[in-house]
Parts: structure tokens; sequence; C-alpha cells
């Protein structure tokens, strides 16, 4: 490396550091035994803080190809070309913005950009070209438009783009106190924009809220991506002087770089530093701080800076939010109370900002697209693909879009819509064993032929519980999963209606029955998403179970497990362990280590942990589950079936692949014989399967059973039957992800037709589809197509909020 080049790099590396302490440490390390260095750096350090003056030394040669002149200094009231410099409203680490008026061939307000003086060495004009023909190729709404370029007099290149009137991205937001869904809509233009430049072939390589503008127009904030200056070519060179970053040069700001821009050599930079970028910005949308924190870094020295970005794993962003002291304002910012804040961002946002920010780049979401339809995802209340959901979380998110009812027909689109190893209909037959029971025990009771008048109540209590549990069921299994929402006031009213006549002393000489009632009710007030109703309920019934039985009974384990249930799909997990671990002692203790209800709540406590990633401890306990489920139901109970595709999700998520698959393809047969070939729950476990494979890329193989799912629901369900729209999408992705374009593209078109004809043009299930296409004619590279897709879709999903 030559001097010139130390001399470069060292500059540039002190240049980078914010705090006056930590450069003076960096170049004590730096220029250790070389005090002609120290003096030479400082030097360029002086003249590039001091307002329009240049190097003092003209000995120390920066630049050998380009000359300034060091008399020319642009400034407000000077004239470039056909531009008016106005006023300066900004300036970067190599460029200075002004506000300038343009009077020829058009009169208007621009932005023009300038390289700094004494700045101008060989490498920085490179990347300030780069940066101009970079804006020139693009051409997005969410970019800054390029309008011109040039030389300055003196031989500076500049360059001028459309004024955007905006601020930041972060202080936008605080300033108008966003709730957390209005700040993520205005976060998915910004993703589809980096993807648009790294389709362009650019890499951003300096997002932050400085670069992230959003700016009204006609009341609609629009948020503008800036400042390509640092953009690095991938495919093709962007100038004759093609810019590479040597080696000792870190480029970009440090608080937003991705762990491969943290090292001083930044020669393996590819597109998935952006998206470490996005999910920095994203964090601090979110949580109103850097994974690091500023002062942190800032009051680091550069070295370990640096190694703090490269090594060490930031917080989540709840843990964040729980940890800072400036809590109630930053919820204040975002409209919200403290907690409600903090459990709207556990669990899934959570998911999603730490895969941003995976030190292994493979482990990130691959393209900026791919971020932004995981938002989309979550806005629309569907599954997402980070983390590790468990079951009842992702039962939970297709209850939440389709709030009908937990009968068959909802497993099965369930299981067809996400694509998912879970079998949700295990849940619906431990409520239908539940009011069988209750059924039998009211017919015990007659059978017995009590006479007097405590029986007679009891049977009238009992028929009553009956007679709502039959109408519950009814409702729920005749319910369409698919159909608009008018249903939904019909069973909350339903509840309603239940719980008042409950209040009203209709069971007070029956504490059991209205025991039994109460968690009926929050039960289905849980299956159709209506948390906040529920969970008084299960308190309740859980009181009054405790307080006649005792608190060793079985039904207050039953209790406990119903409430951990519900504290778990709202990823309360600290709160559901110890219910999960205290019904499992009392079904133990009571029932016998052997009992079934001992191996339901074994495979409960195993969703807890899968949901929070803790495969180590989850994996013990499903296998126990199952060892016990099949010596006391037999190998070919539905039970098992359940357990081995609980015991597969979990090794699947690890990556044991090979393990899983013939513990899906063994429950596949088990429901087989069960309910039949032809049954629409085969079809369930034959989409998990594909699923697996489709997983492993294995689409050859994964592509008959899609197909032979869909089959079976063509043939039960009727070929117009909204779940066959939903099969057709997914068999539609299995072919986008093999570059099918042709074979995917009319099974969209059908799906959505059906979808359409069936549910009319705006129901959400739509969105799905419509984000789907959009993506698909990206890759077809039919922007305008796509953008309108996606802009539908998203119209679609505000009309559901």
């Amino acid at each position: 490396m030559t001097q010139s080049s130390v001399l470069e790099n060292t500059f540039f590396a002190a240049l980078a550091i914010t705090s006056d302490a930590a450069r003076r440490d960096y170049l004590d390390d730096a220029c250790a035994g070389n005090t002609g260095l120290r003096e030479q750096v400082e030097k360029m350090l002086a003249a590039h803080f001091a307002a329009g003056e240049f190097l003092e030394q003209p000995a120390v040669t920066v630049n050998q190809h380009t000359q300034i002149n060091p008399a020319i200094i642009e400034a407000a009231g000077s004239t470039i070309g056909p531009y008016k410099l106005l006023q300066q409203i900004g300036e970067g680490g190599m460029g200075v913005v002004f506000m300038a008026e343009q009077f020829e061939p058009i009169r208007r307000i621009v932005a023009l950009k300038i390289i700094k003086q004494g700045m101008d060495t060989r490498q920085v004009i490179a990347r300030f070209e780069a940066e101009r023909q970079a804006l020139a190729t693009m051409d997005h709404p969410n970019v800054a438009k390029v309008l011109d370029a040039g030389t300055t007099a003196g031989g500076r290149p500049y360059f001028v783009m459309e004024l955007v009137k905006g601020v930041p991205i972060t202080k936008y937001c605080d300033d108008r106190k966003l709730p957390l869904r209005a700040r993520l809509d205005l976060f998915v233009p910004v993703c589809m924009a980096v993807q648009h430049a790294h389709q362009k072939g650019l890499i951003h390589r300096d997002i932050k809220p400085t670069n992230v503008l959003v700016a009204e127009y006609d009341d609609l904030a629009v948020p503008k991506v800036i400042d390509f200056g640092v953009a690095k070519a991938i495919a093709q060179p962007m100038t004759d002087r093609t810019l590479f970053t040597e080696y000792g040069q870190v480029v970009g700001t440090v608080e937003y770089m991705s762990p491969e821009q943290a090292k001083l050599n930044q020669l393996d930079i590819d597109t998935r530093s952006d998206i470490y970028s996005l999910g920095v910005l994203l964090y601090e949308l979110l949580t109103g701080s850097t994974p690091f924190g500023i002062k942190r870094l800032k009051e680091a020295a550069f070295d370990e800076m640096l190694r703090i970005i490269r090594e060490e794993e930031p917080e989540k962003p709840s843990t964040r939010l729980s940890t800072v002291d400036a809590m109630s304002s930053i919820a204040a910012n975002r409209g919200m109370e403290t907690l409600k804040l903090n459990r709207q961002v556990r669990g899934e946002l959570d998911w999603i900002a730490m895969k941003c920010l995976e030190k292994e780049r493979s482990r990130r979401y691959d393209t900026p697209n791919e971020l932004a339809a995981e938002i989309l995802r979550y806005l629309a209340d569907e599954p997402i693909t980070a983390g590790a959901p468990s079951t009842r979380y992702r039962l939970q998110k297709f209850v939440t879009r389709n709030k009908g009812a937990l009968a068959s027909a909802i497993a099965i689109a369930a299981s067809l819509i996400i694509a998912t190893a879970v079998s949700v209909w295990f849940g619906v037959r431990e409520r239908e064993q539940r009011a069988e029971a209750e059924a039998q025990r009211a017919e015990a009771v007659k059978q017995r032929g009590f006479a007097d008048e405590n029986a007679n109540k009891e049977i009238k209590a009992r028929a009553r519980a009956e007679a709502i549990n039959a109408f519950v069921t009814k409702s729920l299994k005749s319910s369409d999963p698919m159909a608009d929402g008018k249903r939904d006031a019909t069973i909350a009213q339903a509840m309603k209606n239940s719980v008042a006549e409950i209040d009203s002393g209709a069971f007070k000489d029956e504490p059991e029955i209205e025991a039994a009632m109460l968690l009926t009710i929050a039960d289905v007030l849980f299956s159709n998403g209506q948390y906040e109703a529920a969970e008084p309920l299960y308190q309740r019934s859980l009181a009054i179970r405790e307080q006649v039985l005792g608190p060793e009974d079985p039904q207050v384990a039953s209790c406990l497990n119903n409430l951990a249930g519900l504290y778990n799909a709202q990823g309360r997990y600290a709160s559901a362990e110890p219910l999960y671990l205290r019904s499992l002692a009392i079904a133990e203790k009571a029932l016998g280590p052997d009992h079934k209800d001992v191996a339901n709540t074994l495979n409960n406590l195993t969703a807890l942990y899968v949901g929070q990633g803790q495969y180590a401890k989850a994996e013990p306990l499903i296998k126990r589950a199952l060892i016990l489920q099949e010596r006391v139901l037999g190998p070919d109970h539905t039970d098992v079936a359940a357990s081995l595709n609980n015991l597969a999700q979990i090794l699947d998520r690890q990556g044991q692949f090979a393990e899983a698959e013939p513990l899906y393809r063994r429950s596949l047969s088990i429901v087989e014989k069960a309910f039949g070939k032809d049954h629409p729950f085969v079809g369930v476990s034959l989409n998990n399967l594909a699923f697996l494979l489709a997983k492993q890329n294995q689409y050859a193989a994964a592509e008959p059973l899609y197909k032979r799912s869909l089959e079976i629901w063509e043939a039960t369900l009727g070929p117009d039957h909204p779940n066959v729209a939903a099969s057709l999408n997914n068999l539609a992705s299995l072919y986008q992800s093999q570059g099918q374009y042709a074979a995917a593209e009319p099974l969209y078109n059908r799906s959505l037709a059906i979808y359409e004809k069936a549910l009319g043009p705006n129901h959400p299930s739509i969105s799905k589809v419509l984000t789907g296409m959009a993506d698909l004619y990206r890759k077809l590279d039919r922007i305008q197509e796509a953008q309108q897709l996606q802009a539908r879709a998203m119209a679609i999903r505000d009309l559901k909020r």
C-alpha cells in the first residue's frame, strides 16, 4: 500500500468517528511511531472541519489527477451552470447539499449536491460519479429523482435532484406520534425502493433515517430514499474509474452498518448488507433507539465500535423497550401505553427485526422485497416466516384473519393458507370431546333416576349447558371460515348473552356448572381472537374451581392449561410457563404420570417452548408425550398423529429435515387410516409434508403432494370454494419459487377470480394473492403492473384495519 493510500485510509477512518476522544484514541493506535502521519491526518481533519478552508500544507498531495482551484468556493448566492445556490440544507461525509433555483430551460427549485472542498481524492470522485450515474438509472416513486449532473468551474462534480421537502422518517413518525402500524406502512415502500436499487445493480450501504425522508404530497406521506453516494456496483462497472473500497477504509454510518461492513476490508459486501441496515431502521422505528445505542458506540474507541457491530448480539426490540429509562416517552411518541407497546412488539415484530440483524447474512431475508412481504403479512394478520411459531400462534393468526369458527373447514383452510406442519383440528376435537363428556355426565345423572330437587337442578343445568354448547358448536361448524365478518357479531352477542345469564344467577347453586360454562364461553371467545374478553372468564372459572374443588383438582389443571394457552397466544410466555408447569404437576399427581391429560399438557408446554425457539427444552417433552400416548392410546390414535406433527415441527425448525420427514409421513398414514384417503384432513397432512419438501428445494417431490391435496379439496368442497383458491395460490407460489413463472401466473389468476366471485373484491384473503402476483410481476420486470397490484393489496389491508 502506498504512503498516499495509508494517509487517505487513516483520514477516512478518523473522519467516520464523531467523538473527539474516540478519534484521538484511534489516531494514537493507527499512527503509533509515525508522527509525520499523525500530523498530516490532523491537518486534513482540521481543513475538513474548517468552513471554506483547504489543506494548509500543499506538500501533501491527496489527489494526483484532479486539480482544485482554492479560489473558487461555492456558497449561497453562487451560480453553477443554470443553477443559483440559495442556501445550504445538508452536509454528508463527502458532499454539501444546497437548495438551488434552476432558471433555464425551466424554472424550479431543486437540490444540488457538490463534492466537498478538500475531499476530492481519486477515490471520492469515483464514488461521487457512481452516485450520479446510479441515481440516473433509477425511476421509483420512493427514490429521489436525479435531474441533471455536471462539473463546477473548479472541476468538482455535482448533481441535481428533486428537492425532497421532508424530514427523517424517525422524526416524522415521532412528531406525529404515529402508532406502530402507521410506521410499518411507511417502512414497506422504503424496502421496495431499496429493492429497486438492487435491481439496478446498486447497494445503498448507508441506509439511515437522514437518508430516508418523508414528505407530504396532497396530505399523503411519501418516504423517499436519498443519497446513494456510497453505492457500490453489483454486476457492472458504474464508471470508467470503477470504485474499489480499499483495505482500511470504512464506508457507511457505524450505527447502521452491517457486520460485514464493520471490517476494514469491505470487498465482500452484497445486497444483504442493506437488509441489515433496514433492520436497524425498523428497530429504531419500533423502539426509538438503534440496536447498540448511538451513545455507546460514539463513546467507544474506533476498533471497539467495529467489534461491537461484528460480534455482539443485540437485544430484542421488546427487551430494549422493557429496559430503557425513556420508555414512557417512547410509548407516548407511538400513541400507546407502555405495556401495550411492549406487548405489541414482543413476538412477531421481535422475530422480523432480529432476522434482519442476523450476524450471518445467509440467515437474513434475501431481498428487501421479502422483508416488505413479511411486514405486509404481519399487517394483514397472516403468519410470518421469521421465528419459530408455535401451534397456538399459527392458529391465532388464522382466526384473527377470518374470525370464523374452529371447525374442520377452518382446520383445512388454516393449514392450506399457511402451509404449516401444525394440525389445528386436534384442538377442535378436544372441544367437541369436552362437550360430549358434559352430555354423557348429564345422561348418567338421568339414568340414576335421582328424584330429589338438587338432582333435577343438576339435570336442568347440564341440559342448559348442553344446549348452549350445541348452539355454539352448530354455529361454528356451519360457518364458512372465508366469509365476511357479519357472523362475528352474532357469535359475540351469543357469548355476551350467555355471560349475562350466568351473571343473573342462573347457576348460583351450581358453581361447578357455572365454572364449566365460563370455560366454554372463554374457549369460544379465545378461538375467535377475542382475547381480552376471554381472559377474565378463564380467571373466574379457575377461581371457582379452586374454591369449590380445591387447588389440586384435575379440573383446576384444565383451567390452568386454557389460561396458559391464552397467554401463550399473546406472547406472554413468562405468564404462561408457570401455569403450564403447575397444571402438569397437578395432572401427574391426581391422574398419574401415564394419563392422557398429562400428555396433552406436555404438548402444550412443548408449543410454548417452540414458540420461543427453545427447542432443547421442547424436544424431550414432546418425546415423552409421544411415548405416553402410544402406550395408553395405541400407535394409531389421532392424538399420536398430533404429537408426531409437533415433534416433526421441532426437528424441522432445527434443520433436521431427514429426521422430520418420516414423522410427517407416519402422521399422514394415521390420518388416512382414521378418516379415509379422500378426507379433507388428509389434504392437510399432504400439505404439511409438501411444505417440508419444498423447504428443502425438493420441488419435484412436493408438487404431486400439493396437487393431490388440491384434488381432495376440489372434490370435497367444490371447484369454486375459497379454500380451493387458497390451494391454487400455494401451488402458484411453489412454481414461482422454481422460476416457473408461466405456470404460476394462471394459477394466481384463477385463485384471484374465485376469491373475488366468492368473497367480493376487498376480502383480506385477496390481499395475499395480490402480493404474490406483484412479486411475480416484479421478477418478470412488469413493474407498473406489480406496483398497481401491491397498491391494491395495501388498500384492501387498510380497509380491513
